[in-house]
């Protein structure tokens, strides 16, 4: 086995990378919009709702975006994550690529429970009558 050196130019139909056709248009007008939280106007998109909000969310993780998309009632919302409401930074987010762009706020100070039997005994125990069916 051995390999050959080629001209780029020589190989037909080359292209240079993209960027999402759909994914980086919509989340780079949101960040650059300086809105903490939008609702996301599809008229004119002709994926389904799924579908884009799968796009969507999975160009946000693998470029560690700071958004978060939510569904409600048939529509699609985008919230900023390293912003507040009014604003101001939040401090409780950290953009590095330990936490994966996450929350590192209480949540992430509570120990992690291995799974053993009598663990997950015990929350069965406290979450069984807080099923609604």
């Amino acid at each position: 086995m051995k390999l050959v050196p080629v001209d780029p130019n020589e190989i037909e139909e080359l292209r240079s990378s993209r960027r999402g056709r759909i994914s980086y248009p919509i989340l780079k007008m949101f960040l650059e919009s300086g809105s903490p939280c939008s609702q996301l106007d599809r008229t004119g998109v002709q994926q389904s709702m799924l579908a884009l909000s799968s796009s969507l969310g999975a160009y946000a993780r693998s470029h560690n975006l700071p958004v978060r998309l939510i569904q409600r009632k048939g529509e699609l919302y985008l919230l900023r994550l390293d912003i507040n409401a009014d604003g101001t930074p939040n401090t409780d987010y950290n953009p590095d690529e330990n936490t994966g762009g996450q929350y590192t706020g209480d949540e992430a100070d509570k120990p992690v429970l291995d799974l053993t039997p009598s663990n997950i005994e015990e929350r069965l125990e406290q979450e069984k009558p807080l099923v609604t069916k």
